[in-house]
């Protein structure tokens, strides 16, 4: 039997222990020649190798989810709270079906794109079905307007809830720029369709926005955990860049993704106009002052704001007519406007009843802040 080898299963007619003969099947596992040939092997069975009858189970095929790509907004708001990152840009997506996320990604069209953000739940996002009409902050506005949405609900609320936070959105107004505000009441007209009313304008130090209104289609975004902030560094503001959002599986520069060119100015980290523009006689003089804000910890009622800022800072510009006559920096929240820069800068000893002054708090990080021009009555 020299052709046998190992793993061959062989036939060998054995002995039981009753004596009698049987054929038993085994495996050879080893051989060892030399004076005499010795084989190891193993006792097999057959029916080890009989594969089981089971059920037929039949699966369907599996439904492949195909994602389009999601609507996306990028948007330059203002510091909303003090857990968020200022100057950084809020991005907020959609899309059904909602491929789990959406990814942003930022490239100036030379080097490859940058993953910049993930937006981690639909956003609730529409137009205006009706023009957000001109407003100041600071007290109710009780004309309604109309939203229609592509996703997601909304809810009245109380107005204590608001003044926590509730029921915050971002609005496109028409300077281009977002305006936030807050809702109280929220009425389903039909499916998507809303009417919101009880409104409180020009939130977070947006007034120049709400003053501008907001036309008919203009974007709406509900402030939620859903809307992420992408990074974005703060050395970056005023540039454009490429940036493009499409399902976080997938990669950039692909059909899932659209791309559009956006300029940050890093609008949280921007100093809010100050207020309350004072202009006082002081014998011949005239003392210009006023009441600075605060874009983190104004919350408190005790004492003054903090300032925010690494310095105290103003850009003073003093205006005749439409024309600026005199522009000044200022670290003290008023100027002493002598008579003799007044008879310089108006041929005249005197300006009247009247003066027409802007008033900009000073960033380190960004420069001017948001400018509060005001025409005041001399007291």
């Amino acid at each position: 039997a020299l052709d046998v080898e190992p793993g061959d299963a062989i036939l060998l007619d054995d002995k039981n222990a009753q004596g009698s003969d049987t054929d038993r099947r085994y495996r050879i596992t080893e051989i060892d020649d030399g004076a005499e040939r010795r084989v190891s092997l193993v006792r097999v069975s057959p029916s080890v190798y009989a594969a089981p009858v089971g059920p037929l189970v039949l699966s369907p095929p599996q439904t492949l989810s195909v994602y389009a790509p999601p609507l996306w907004v990028l948007m330059d708001l203002p510091l909303l709270s003090e857990t968020q990152i200022a100057g950084a840009p809020h991005f907020a997506a959609f899309s059904d079906p909602w491929p789990g996320g959406a990814a942003l990604y930022r490239s100036n069209g030379q080097s490859a794109p940058v993953l910049s953000g993930i937006a981690p739940a639909r956003a609730v996002m529409g137009r205006l079905k009706t023009a957000l009409p001109a407003a100041a902050s600071g007290r109710w506005d009780r004309r309604p307007v109309e939203v229609t949405l592509a996703f997601g609900n909304l809810s009245s609320r109380e107005a204590e809830e608001m003044f926590s936070g509730a029921n915050v959105f971002a609005v496109e107004s028409a300077t281009g720029e977002w305006e936030v505000a807050q809702f109280q009441n929220a009425e389903l007209l039909g499916d998507g369709h809303w009417r919101l009313s009880g409104l409180l304008r020009g939130q977070a130090g947006s007034e120049a926005q709400s003053l501008a209104g907001a036309p008919v289609d203009a974007r709406f975004v509900l402030l939620t955990a859903a809307v992420s902030q992408a990074a974005f560094p703060t050395s970056l503001r005023g540039l454009s860049f490429d940036w493009q959002a499409g399902p976080e599986t997938d990669i950039p520069d692909t059909e899932n993704f659209t791309s559009r060119s956006l300029t940050m100015a890093a609008r949280g980290l921007q100093p809010l106009s100050p207020v309350h523009l004072r202009a006082r006689r002081e014998s011949d003089d005239i003392r210009l002052s006023w009441i600075r804000r605060t874009r983190l910890g104004g919350d408190s009622w005790e004492g003054e704001v903090p300032l925010s800022e690494a310095y105290e800072r103003y850009a003073v510009t003093i205006f005749d007519g439409a024309a600026p006559v005199r522009s000044v920096k200022t670290t003290t929240p008023d100027y002493l406007y002598t008579a003799a820069d007044i008879s310089a800068d108006f041929g005249a000893p005197g300006v009247g009843s009247s003066i027409t002054f802007s008033v900009a708090q000073l960033s380190d990080a960004v420069g001017e802040g948001v400018e509060r021009k005001e025409n005041a009555a001399l007291l």
